[in-house]
This record gives C-alpha cells, structure tokens and sequence, in this order.
C-alpha cells in the first residue's frame, strides 16, 4: 500500500472540517501542527481552515497565501495519516508530489513532526517572497511544452505522457495560456499564487539550505519514492540537505513516479489528498493495470461529497482490495442501539437447486430481477447518450455507464474544462466546469442539462 501526497491546489476554507469535528485521533493530530505552527506563522491554522459565516471569505484570502496554505495543507495531511493508522493502515511506502513531499518524509519518519512543520512554514515563506508567480496545467507531452515556452517560463512538473506544468512570472504565464487556449491546446491556470521550481526560486535557495542545515535528517523508516528523480531514494540521498534544496528548484517527475509504482501491479495506490489530483493522474497513465486499485480519501474541493463518507467509501475500498483493517478501532467511538426484531419468525423458503419443495415437482429457480428498474435494452435518453459519448471521447474510454463516477474514470479540471464547453456548444446551456464536478457521473450530468435548456426554453416562450 503507497501512500500519495499531493501538493498546494487543493486546499480550501472547510478542507477537513468534518473530520476535524467527527474523529478525535484527527482533531488531535492537527491540534499539534496547529500548535507548532503558530508560532512561525503568527496564525492558528485553525481559524483559517475551519472558519464560517462573515469570516470566510477573509480565511479564503489567508489560505490563498502560499506562506499559510503549505502549512494547512501539511496539517490535513499528517492529521489523516494518524487516523489511518489508528484503523491499522499504515503504508509501505509514501510518495509526494512537490510539497506533499514534506507529509511523505515526516511519514518515512526522515523528519519529525515538529522539525517538518518548522520546514514547511520556511519553505513556504520564502516561496512567498519571490517576485509574483503563477503555474498552469498543459495537457501537452514534455519535448512539445519546452518548444512552446518562451524566455522566462521552464517545466516545473510532468505529471504524466501529456500531462506537464508550467511555471514562471505571473504575467508570462498568464500569456502563455491565453496563447495556448487560442490554438486549442488545453491550458488551466493552478490555484497557486508562486512560481514552484523554476528559476524563480533560485534566489532563496541558499536561505533554505542554510535552515535545513540546522535540521536532523534520518534514515527512512519505509521506502521513499522521490518525485524528483522518479525512483526510490537511497537513504543517503534523503538525509541529504542538497536533495531538499533542489528539490524546491528542480522539476516534479510525477509521471517517472507513476511508471515506477505501475510496475508493481500488486501494489495499491492511496490518494491522501487534498482533492484528488494525484488518483486522478494514476487513472489516466498509460502504464496502468486496469486491475491495480487507486483508492481516493478526500473529496474535490468543489464536490458535494462529505468528507466523512468520501473517506470511509476509499477505506471500504482499500479492505475490499485485501488492507487489513483494524474493525474495532474503526468503530471505537461509535454507539450501538439495540433494535427490536418482529416476534414472529420469518417465512422460510428453502433456495436449494432441484429440492422439492413439498408439491413432488422440482420447480425451476426464479430469475433475479434486474438490477435497473427500467429495460436494458431500453434506448438512453438523446442528451444521456450525447453526454456518455462525451465522456467517453474526453476520457479515452471505449464504455462509460450513466453511473459511473468521473473522477474514478480519471476525471480532473481540465478534462471537465473541455466537457463543459462541448456541453455548452452542444446544448445551448449554461454549463460550468463546476456543474461537471458536482454532477459526478453522465447521469446527473444528463439530468441537469435537460433542466437547463428546458428552463431556457420556458424563458423564451415567456418572452413577448
């Protein structure tokens, strides 16, 4: 079992906050980072992840602070490791992407929880002093990305075959994905106010080897898989002070990491959020086992989805998939009600193949009824079917069923960028990118759709 770390992006006001109030084991773990934090940060984190009502929006602008969302991000992240591990599942190996390498390393046991949380709050400073930067999201393979980029702007993560992130001064990237959405190539500015390993961080570079050097590095506990090399790490290279310095500089290898997990199909894969960026990204690798499991424990910043039963859903899956699980400790806090049964025995129907059923015959077993209610070989509805194909086409899937989850299809923003626009061209509806997330399958997509232009087409009736 490889757990996933992922990097800044996902994070939002309310990330978390259901667990936070529901499992004391979280509370508890993000209570300590919260409490290291505050110092460095002159903040408790607390009162930006979990803040409501007017003072929301204000938390929102905070969090948007790369100095304060490294650090929050971290948080979750240690938090939800300590409570998979109170339920027994504990990783054999840990992976990062970027700053979700900090979480891997305190889980490798390379840093300890308080020598991690003072790491992440100066990495995250200094980032935040570099001149204003930005990232965008390329759905181009590498060789072509680096033809495209003009003076300024490098690689900063290769996320997959024609997957890369670029990275560099705010306004050049700005103009970059202008200029690529022109010519139709896909491009999606990152939720990410910084310019992540590229050459803008070269300046603060020896600030940071300076603060790591007054930190003790030890030797992993379990594998390390690196995302900077793509490869499993030797011990020296991780206690090293030159791996964490370039590793701010040096470009994400997230698609190196991904071939290499996928060459242990036995493997399973678990997502630790935020969002589900890096599950995401697995599902769509070309070296994928279709059988391999890709489990997701935290919910996309814009779903409807509980945190709670998003995270329970990806633990029953990991049982499913043989975790072991410790049952009892998953159910600690929770109370039992005895509940009344009928006084009566149930009427008893003996289901043997072939036994007589006290007439002398043998009757024949009754067919199951089908698992929909309407006729499988029903045709879809027109807008259903457009939309299954829809899907399909934007996923590379041959078959998509109404029901089928899109971010277990490999979904992600940029992918829902490109449905929502044919949905808008194709229907003449209002259609958001976040109409996609929060619909979640073709189904409800489907659904919604036929509202939109229904309403519309009422509107137009009602005009005089």
């Amino acid at each position: 079992m490889i757990f996933l770390y992922a990097g800044q992006g996902g994070q939002h006001v309310g990330m978390a906050a259901e667990l936070y109030a529901q499992e004391p084991v979280f509370r508890r773990r993000l209570d300590e980072v919260a409490e290291l934090a505050a110092s460095p940060l002159g903040a408790d984190l607390r009162h930006v992840l979990f803040a409501e009502g007017d003072d929301a929006a204000a938390a929102s602008a905070r969090l948007a602070d790369i100095a304060v969302a490294q650090p929050a991000v971290f948080a979750v992240q240690y938090a939800l490791t300590g409570l998979l591990g109170s339920w027994g599942l504990t990783p054999d190996a840990v992976t990062g992407h970027s700053l979700g390498a900090y979480a891997a390393a305190c889980a490798a046991g390379i840093l300890t929880l308080p020598d991690a949380v003072r790491l992440v709050a100066e990495r995250g400073r200094l980032l935040g002093s570099v001149p204003a930067g930005a990232m965008a999201a390329v759905r181009l393979p590498y060789a072509d990305v680096a033809g495209l980029l003009p003076p300024g702007l490098s690689v900063g993560a290769v996320n997959g075959p024609e997957q890369c992130t670029v990275s560099g001064p705010a306004d050049g990237v700005r103009r970059f994905v202008e200029e690529q959405n022109r010519r139709g190539v896909k491009t999606q500015l990152l939720r990410i106010s910084t310019a992540g390993h590229s050459p803008l961080t070269e300046p603060i570079l020896p600030a940071y080897a300076d603060f790591l050097r007054e930190l003790p590095l030890h030797k992993p506990e379990i594998p390390f898989l690196s995302d900077t090399t793509g490869d499993w790490s030797e011990p020296s290279a991780v206690t090293s002070v030159s791996y964490w310095t370039e590793h701010l500089r040096r470009p994400v290898r997230f698609d190196a990491v991904l071939s290499r997990l996928f060459g242990a199909p036995e493997s399973m894969l678990v997502d630790l959020g935020p969002g589900r960026a890096l599950s995401s990204l697995a599902r769509q690798h070309p070296g994928r086992n279709a059988d391999q499991p890709i489990v997701a424990l935290t919910p996309h910043p814009t779903e409807e989805a509980a945190d709670a039963a998003t995270l329970l859903t990806g633990v029953g899956q990991v049982w499913a998939a043989g975790g072991r699980i410790d049952l009892r400790a998953l159910h600690d806090d929770e109370r039992r009600r005895r509940v009344p049964l009928p006084t009566y025995p149930f009427e008893r129907t003996r289901l043997l193949a072939g036994e007589d059923d006290g007439t002398g015959t043998h009757p024949a077993p009754t067919p199951a009824p089908p698992r929909r209610a309407e006729d499988a070989h029903a045709p879809r509805p027109t807008v259903l079917e457009a939309v299954l194909d829809a899907f399909g086409g934007a996923l590379g899937l041959p078959d998509v069923e109404p029901e089928d989850n899109f971010f277990d299809l490999g979904g992600d923003s940029l992918i829902a960028t490109k449905v929502a626009a044919w949905a808008r061209a194709r229907f003449a509806a209002t259609v958001s990118v976040a109409d996609i997330i929060r619909s979640g399958d073709a189904g409800r997509l489907a659904r919604l759709i036929e509202e939109r232009v229904a309403a519309g087409a009422e509107e137009e009736e009602a005009r005089p």
